[in-house]
């Protein structure tokens, strides 16, 4: 399994990827730090789950700005 971080280097390059946050774990909230949330860079999203959910809930995200 590859971290989230290593997935967008090979996406998007070191440029972007240096820019995004960390993605797993919990912040000091308890919230998921990444999940349906903005990771660092405007417009782009980490949206875990399984097709259905992300199809249902990008929805939902693209309303916010």
């Amino acid at each position: 399994m590859t971290r989230m971080h290593d997935t967008l280097h090979n996406i998007f390059g070191d440029e972007v990827a240096s820019k995004c946050s960390e993605s797993w774990g919990l912040n000091e909230e308890g919230e998921s730090k990444g999940c349906f949330k903005d990771i660092g860079i405007e417009g782009l999203h980490n949206i875990m789950g399984d097709f259905l959910s992300a199809c249902f809930y990008s929805k939902t995200l693209a309303l916010h700005k």
